[in-house]
């Protein structure tokens, strides 16, 4: 039937490739439950244009050749009929990712607005990754309409970077016809896995709508994607970037379906489940707990995808959706003994293309991969999901204290975040001061704790616009058992938008403890945000984890090369899943110049700095299921690979017959030394070696023979590094005669870095 087919607008050909896909529906017997009664066909319509096919279109400084399309204007494609009445029309094109917008319309008269596509960058074909190719979102028919039958794109690409013009090779139109789902389908457990499905914490699995019931025409099967499986470790959360009036919900799985396991020739749904605005959970890809999807390359495997049926970019969330995922997050992590505040390695399934990654358990699909997947809005809903997700999990343990319910006090102004922004549309905030002098704002947190024992703490920083940098170094001081305080530095600009740890730690029980933050930080007249802190207590949970113990490089070292090994070791605990390795300036490991995430596998840690510095700190952190430790050290170290100089500057010569040679050095890292001095007489080629390791910049000195002798020198600095000699130039011929005493200085080794 798709050789027949093809239509020519005002165009030398256009292709259309057409594949109607029968949906076995069921009958309200079905015993998988949420049956369709309904004979709509779900198809599919694949147009292809390239090449000189491109001239029915309108040029506005666009020109069109045997290759496609120069875009050095602007350029718009022809009305083009569908075949049959759409649901949905995807772009797919090979060209520049800029500037490419669609609309539709139903009579060719009346248009929808333009709608501007982005290609997204993970969805292409790994065999393609080397070429420009682009899939962009699905552009949807609105629901209270539901069908439209013409289509048309434009482009106006900005210019490339390196100047060129960019050109259009490709484009390809996919249109879907998704049907309509008469009787909204029942959510259910699957057929094929026992009721109820548990979690380890006893949560049961939370109702789910099955393939056969939203409509899927390869039913619970996925015979064109073989399955592959690995352990779940995270959720991963996406939008679908799709109306968010949507009533028929199954419907628009349908085309979410179809445009991934057809057009884009994948073979199946890429999400693991789907959730529409009113809680409803869909299941997605076919296979079942741990199948491996297709919804965050590189991060796929390992990941549950779960995508939020809706645009979130500026549009709120329903709570609804988010006790849906909640409920189906708090499952899988029950299952699986995930964290859901938990950080762990997502490892990546293309080492050429991406490293592996350090994620939050339950990420989005921004911190994954180059998107901004899953909208603003709902990212900066995961810190709630989050707590959604532990509250279902052990919903007794955890006590939280607002900013609005702590002590907080000022001699100036506190600022409310702007437009509800912070934990619970609130948070507070002040201009940050390095001078003790001038601080104005302070705050405690004082729980009230039920009993006794070992409490992970943690601190929101919320993501906020208020047009000024937050602060880069911030201190809170955690007071805990037995009149204990520690200090914990964070860069609120790094965390910002999620929950920091600041650690575990034994408490007492009643009101005794208490977390302290003030406006002091290590820069000035930025924003430090004080927002709410949470205890959460684990039953059966000992002492907390031991520190690590530093090993090297030794405290209070040098180090001649910028690559340094961080080594540690532990003594017996709990089982560690990562490390924490922070390197600062500062013994309060403020403002680190890096903190990265270290696989327990790894003995060893290799940094590559890209400076000299003449003092840095650096700490480890052990992370277990009973949370981070206590930090080591921390250590200083010094790093300094310039080698240093030295210089005769000049002889003194005295009457008695000795002689004085003169000489200084300059290290401006860890500082000079010792120097090594030579000295050969004018009838001699070789140099002898005379004073080593000295710290005097002079030396009185009976020559062993009259005549002139020549001198050179070398310094050696704190560090280890021994400089070369200098040129050798200065001899006694140019001695000055003194005839009285003089008294020269001596230059003392420097200590350690302090």
């Amino acid at each position: 039937m798709a050789n027949r087919l093809s239509a020519t607008l005002r165009a030398p050909r256009l292709v259309f490739t057409i594949v109607l896909l029968l949906v076995a529906f069921a009958h309200a017997s079905d015993t998988a439950g949420g049956a369709i009664a309904d004979s709509h066909h779900v198809r599919w319509a694949n147009l292809t244009m390239s090449g000189l096919e491109f001239s029915a279109g309108a040029l506005d400084g666009a020109i069109v050749t045997v290759d496609g399309v120069t875009l050095s204007g602007t350029y718009t494609s022809p009305p083009i009929v569908a075949p049959f009445p759409f649901t949905d029309v995807g772009p797919q094109w090979i060209g520049a990712n800029d500037g490419l917008e669609l609309r539709t319309s139903l009579d060719g008269q009346a248009w929808s607005d333009w709608v501007r596509v982005e290609g997204e960058p993970d969805w292409r074909r790994p065999d393609a990754r080397e070429i420009p190719e682009w899939v962009g979102d699905l552009v949807p028919v609105p629901q209270s309409i539901r069908w439209h039958r013409y289509a048309q794109y434009r482009l106006r690409p900005d210019q490339a970077p390196d100047g060129s013009t960019p050109l259009l090779r490709r484009m390809v139109l996919s249109f879907i016809d998704a049907g309509i789902t008469p009787q909204v389908p029942a959510a259910h457990h699957p057929t094929d896995e026992p009721l109820p499905v548990l979690s380890l914490d006893g949560l049961p699995k939370p109702p789910v709508t099955s393939r056969t019931a939203w409509g899927c025409p390869d039913g619970q099967e996925s015979p064109d994607w073989e399955p592959e499986y690995e352990p779940v470790t995270h959720a991963i959360i996406h939008h679908t970037v799709t109306p968010n009036d949507d009533t028929d919900f199954a419907a628009r799985v349908r085309s979410i379906w179809v445009y991934h396991a057809r057009s884009r020739g994948w073979g199946d749904i890429g999400y693991n489940y789907l959730v529409d605005r009113e809680g409803t959970l869909y299941e997605g890809r076919a296979g079942g707990d741990d199948i491996v999807g297709g919804h965050a390359y590189p991060g796929n495997h390992g990941s549950l995808g779960l995508a939020f049926m809706g645009t979130f970019g500026s549009d709120p969330v329903p709570q609804p959706m988010l006790n849906g995922a909640a409920d189906l997050i708090a499952w899988e992590a029950g299952r699986k003994s995930i964290d859901p505040y938990g950080w762990g390695w997502l490892h990546s399934s293309d080492p050429d293309n991406a490293a592996d990654r350090w994620v939050p358990r339950i990420s989005g699909h921004r911190d994954v991969w180059y998107t901004t997947c899953p909208g603003d809005v709902l990212y900066g809903h995961l810190p709630m999901l989050r707590d959604e997700v532990a509250s279902r999990l052990d919903s007794s343990n955890y006590l939280l204290i607002d900013e609005l319910d702590a002590e907080l006090s000022s001699d100036a102004n506190w600022y409310d975040g702007p437009g509800g922004c912070g934990y619970r549309e609130h948070a507070y905030w002040t201009f940050s001061t390095t001078n003790p002098d001038l601080s104005t704002n302070q705050g405690w947190w004082r729980p009230d704790l039920p009993q006794a024992g070992l409490y992970h703490v943690y601190a929101f920083v919320p993501y906020c616009i208020t047009g000024h940098a937050d602060s880069d170094g911030v201190t809170y001081r955690v007071h805990h058992a037995g009149g204990a305080t520690t200090s914990v530095a964070v860069n609120q600009a790094a965390a910002a938008g999620g929950w920091v740890e600041l650690g575990s730690f034994d408490f007492d029980a009643g009101t005794e403890g208490a977390v302290y933050l003030d406006d002091i930080a290590v820069d000035d007249g930025k924003t430090i945000w004080f927002d709410a802190i949470k205890w959460y207590r684990k039953d059966g949970e000992g002492e907390g984890v031991q520190p690590p113990e530093n090993s090297k490089p030794a405290d209070a070292s040098w180090s001649t090369s910028r690559i340094v090994i961080f080594g540690w070791s532990m003594s017996p605990s709990p089982e560690v899943d990562h490390y924490r390795l922070r390197i600062a300036v500062g013994p309060d490991l403020a403002d680190p110049l890096k903190t990265d995430y270290v696989d327990p596998a790894e003995p060893e840690y290799s940094y590559r700095f890209g400076d000299d510095y003449q003092q840095l700190y650096w700490s480890v952190e052990a992370h277990s299921p009973l949370g981070y430790s206590p930090p080591s050290g921390p250590w200083q170290l010094g790093v300094d690979t310039v080698l240093p100089t030295c210089q005769v500057n000049g002889v003194l010569a005295f009457p008695d017959g000795h002689i004085a040679p003169h000489w200084t050095g300059e290290d401006t890292t860890s500082g000079i030394s010792t120097f090594d001095l030579d000295y050969r007489l004018d009838s001699s080629t070789e140099w002898t070696a005379w004073i080593t390791e000295t710290t005097a910049l002079s030396v009185r000195w009976q020559p062993p023979t009259p005549g002139t002798i020549w001198f050179r020198c070398r310094a050696a600095d704190t560090a280890g590094n021994v400089g070369t000699f200098d040129g050798g130039g200065m001899s006694t011929d140019s001695a000055i005669l003194v005839d009285r005493q003089v008294y020269l200085p001596l230059v003392t080794r420097n200590s350690p870095p302090s």
